[in-house]
């Protein structure tokens, strides 16, 4: 009876003034989430135009979304900005997750270029970033610096709210309307 109790407040307090469809499975974080979150995204890309210069700062960098709103099934377009989602740990050169951690700036990452993988386990952002220690690999023709690669799981960091949008650390995605700019 006692730990029947003691569930049921666990699960009670997990719901509470969290709005996605995690905690209305009563759990943070389970399993599957990355698979459901890609069952009800068809699209799910990052988009940042690369700077033409290594002075220039690079954009940031959104990731795109097109999800089933749960209630309606209606297909919701948004985006979040990943520097609301990742900081950036300067000793080991890597992404941490960091409510508005602007982990992919200049005076952090300085990530140029980031990309989404659609696979069922492992890393699934990756992006090529300048503040690396050397020897870094790959030179890049648009920034005219050498870069190399950094990814990371956005499992448990990122997440399919209610309204069919994307979320992290409790920040809302932005819901992208036609005649706003990409």
């Amino acid at each position: 009876m006692y730990w029947l109790f003691l569930f049921s407040l666990v699960v009670l307090a997990a719901g509470q003034g969290n709005n996605t469809l995690l905690t209305e499975r009563g759990m943070k974080m389970f399993p599957g989430e990355r698979q459901h979150m890609l069952e009800q995204c068809d699209v799910v890309w990052i988009i940042g135009t690369r700077p033409s210069l290594v002075l220039a700062p690079p954009s940031p960098q959104r990731l795109w979304s097109e999800c089933k709103e749960p209630k309606t099934g209606e297909i919701i377009k948004g985006f979040l900005h990943l520097d609301k989602c990742l900081g950036w740990d300067s000793r080991r050169h890597q992404f941490i997750a960091k409510k508005n951690g602007n982990g992919l700036t200049r005076q952090n990452g300085f990530c140029v270029k980031c990309w989404f993988n659609r696979v069922a386990t492992g890393d699934n952002v990756s992006c090529l970033c300048v503040n690396v220690p050397d020897p870094k690999p790959h030179w890049d023709m648009r920034t005219h610096t050498w870069v190399d690669y950094r990814s990371f799981n956005l499992d448990g960091v990122v997440e399919l709210g209610n309204e069919g949008l994307l979320r992290c650390h409790g920040i809302n995605g932005e819901r992208y309307l036609e005649e706003n700019d990409i």
